[in-house]
């Protein structure tokens, strides 16, 4: 019976495949992209030809639209983003710093490179 029970525990431990760890400064390349994409979401949003702004849908459909893009670009299932946002989100002096790349790289951004 022992060796039944650790013998499902031991395959239990390595059959949840954990997520590779993205490494901080291509998460910071990500998380500039994202920020960015929440920018133009927000303003797709606002730029309601009525000056109506409850067009919620056309923001969220871009936003949307503008993470797949990223996920791709970067090799990411939004799963796994996750993952690795919660990750460093669990870890206080990793999350500054990594915010402090971020900042960073969007500070440091021309506009040409915005789009």
């Amino acid at each position: 019976m022992k060796v039944i029970v650790a013998l499902i525990g031991f395959v239990g431990l390595f059959s949840c495949k954990q997520p590779k760890v993205v490494g901080i400064q291509q998460m910071s390349y990500i998380m500039a992209d994202m920020h960015l994409a929440d920018a133009y979401a927000s303003l797709a949003y606002q730029s309601d030809t009525l000056g109506v702004k409850n067009n919620l849908n056309k923001n969220l459909d871009t936003l949307q639209a503008q993470y797949a893009v990223i996920f791709a670009n970067y090799h990411l299932t939004e799963t796994s983003f996750f993952a690795n946002l919660n990750y460093y989100k669990a870890q206080p002096s990793l999350w500054d710093s990594l915010y402090g790349l971020v900042q960073k790289r969007l500070t440091n951004m021309k506009p040409k490179e915005i789009n």
